[in-house]
């Protein structure tokens, strides 16, 4: 399936020699990717906390959700008490499986809220080791006009679930997490047990939420 989704690709952008995948499609295919084009591999992270909270407005979890959820197999840790898990806690393995899965496969990591932040750390991560090209002045136009979808997407969830609460009521009740400034000391708790070994592995504090 890999080899027939990139040929076609190649087919369509012969000379291109990088590629970016913004979808988790290929948390699994590190070494494949690797093999096949002898390719340098750079994931771009994310604080798994806004992970958390926008993910979890879109009820990834749910029935009628369009992409089929990742569970836990038969030998991973939470396989046994998966069914007596949370919401907030499933969307929690979520992040943590998929970066469990695919941080070791990849040459580096680059913090997402990092290269918005610094340039110096965007030039040196991104620029340089993929031989590209964006001036500083671009860089900080582009940082300074962010596009943000979460708040459209939350306020469409929020109209479905009112129109649909009479008939519908537990699919958004469940499908739903505050922001991370109103996590009760129990999401924390419950945030740190499963993401907090891999968040420091991203190079993430825990010891912000105060």
């Amino acid at each position: 399936m890999l080899e027939n989704r990139f040929k076609y690709l190649l087919s369509h952008l012969p000379l291109s020699t990088r590629y970016g995948e913004v979808t988790p499609y290929l948390r699994y295919s590190g070494e494949w990717l690797k093999k096949r084009f002898d390719a340098r591999l750079i994931l771009l992270v994310r604080d798994g906390r806004d992970y958390v909270v926008s993910a979890g407005q879109r009820g990834i979890f749910e029935a009628d959700h369009p992409q089929l959820p990742i569970v836990p197999r038969d030998d991973d840790p939470y396989a046994h008490r998966w069914n007596n898990m949370c919401y907030f806690e499933k969307v929690c393995w979520y992040w943590m499986h998929t970066h469990n899965s695919v941080k070791d496969q990849v040459d580096d990591f680059v913090q997402f809220e990092q290269i918005l932040a610094d340039y110096g750390y965007f030039k040196n991560k991104i620029l340089d080791a993929l031989e590209l090209s964006v001036s500083e002045e671009d860089w900080q136009r582009a940082v300074t006009q962010p596009v943000n979808q979460s708040r459209r997407s939350l306020k469409e969830t929020a109209k479905k679930w009112v129109k649909q609460k009479h008939t519908q009521p537990a699919v958004f009740e469940t499908g739903y997490i505050h922001s991370k400034d109103k996590w009760s000391s129990e999401e924390y708790r419950q945030f740190e047990e499963i993401c907090g070994p891999i968040m420091m592995d991203l190079g993430y504090s825990l010891d912000n939420h105060e």
